[in-house]
């Protein structure tokens, strides 16, 4: 699920789980400048790990709006004899960083398991 942070005013959004959302990636900010630092994209992963004696990997590659046209990349990697059952992960895009880079405009995330694709996700996008 991709969560746009794009203002520091909890929304009113008609949907309980984008409010609530919103809220804890606000709660606990001091200040207006912790809450800029929280503006930005979060994409919260969920999967079922069932094959723990295998490495896997997420993989979210991206573009940004001040970055052209090159590709960036994040990985999460598990090792294998790891506990299985289901995973939940987030690849937040917020602070300098976004200020520095822009918005992330498009995206992939892909889930490796020895190597090897077993499913992904993109937006609309993605090439």
């Amino acid at each position: 699920m991709d969560l746009p942070l794009k203002t520091t005013i909890r929304p009113d959004w008609d949907t309980g789980l984008l409010r609530a959302n919103a809220s804890y990636m606000l709660f606990g900010a001091s200040d207006e400048r912790d809450r800029q630092d929280r503006l930005g994209d979060y994409y919260f992963v969920t999967w079922t790990d069932r094959q723990t004696d295998l490495p896997a990997r997420l993989r979210f590659r991206y573009t940004q709006a001040k970055t052209g046209s090159r590709i960036l990349e994040r990985t999460m990697e598990y090792k294998p004899g790891r506990v299985g059952g289901v995973r939940h992960e987030l690849f937040d895009f917020n602070g300098e960083k976004r200020r520095r880079d822009g918005d992330v405009l498009t995206w992939k995330l892909t889930l490796e398991v020895d190597g090897k694709e077993i499913d992904s996700r993109q937006s609309f996008l993605w090439e």
